[in-house]
């Protein structure tokens, strides 16, 4: 589905909903803390009032374990964030591998 709605929009919705779903998160100034975003940017991109560059958005969305294009998704719910889903049985056997690869890496990690 195509939106129409303004991006800076979806992101302002997308994270005051996160921020509500997190209560370690609800605050500007502890974003801000998280992403190493300055405040006054959090507040703003939270109002709609900013429309952030990439690499901002990218450090909001890591500050709460997710990518950047997810903040970009319009009308998801906080406690269910997108997820990118296979096309093609290739892309699904390509996933199921990168998932194995991560658990063995953290794996790896925990035991060094």
């Amino acid at each position: 589905m195509v939106t129409t709605r303004p991006i800076k929009e979806i992101v302002r919705d997308n994270l005051n909903n996160l921020a509500a779903a997190h209560p370690s998160l609800s605050q500007h100034k502890q974003i801000a803390a998280k992403s190493g975003i300055h405040e006054t940017t959090i507040a703003r991109i939270r109002k709609a009032q900013h429309a952030c560059d990439i690499e901002t958005l990218e450090a909001v969305a890591k500050a709460f374990g997710l990518h950047a294009w997810q903040l970009m998704v319009d009308g998801w719910d906080a406690t269910n964030p997108p997820v990118l889903q296979p096309l093609t049985e290739a892309e699904r056997r390509l996933y199921e591998k990168i998932r194995d690869l991560s658990s063995d890496l953290a794996t790896v990690n925990r035991n060094s």
